[in-house]
């Protein structure tokens, strides 16, 4: 699938699995962007308490993910360019977005 990881207390971007730390980590900020992440993948997103920065785009995510992306209450930077989805409907996704998140910054 792709996509790349930041952990706290290190610098780089992780690309694979087989550099994660090797204890317990906490992820912080995910790149999704431009990889085929769909709705179904993204809800496997929502599981993880502590991610901060999220770039989905260029992803197959549609506008049904909208309501998944507001329940990540720690996102303060969501990257949503490039998505398969009507002007419309990002805007009303970035208005749900920002009334339950609303310390998120938002880049569309």
């Amino acid at each position: 699938m792709g996509g790349k990881v930041k952990v706290k207390e290190r610098d780089q971007w992780i690309q694979s699995e087989e550099i994660l730390p090797p204890n317990d980590f906490t992820v912080e900020a995910v790149d999704m962007s431009n990889i085929t992440l769909t709705d179904r993948g993204l809800e496997n997103l929502t599981l993880v308490p502590t991610i901060k920065d999220l770039d989905i785009s260029g992803s197959l995510i549609t506008a049904k993910s909208f309501p998944a992306l507001s329940k990540i209450r720690t996102l303060t930077h969501l990257t949503i360019k490039n998505l398969k989805v009507t002007p419309t409907e990002l805007k009303e996704g970035v208005d749900l977005i920002k009334k339950e998140n609303p310390k998120c910054e938002i880049s569309t």
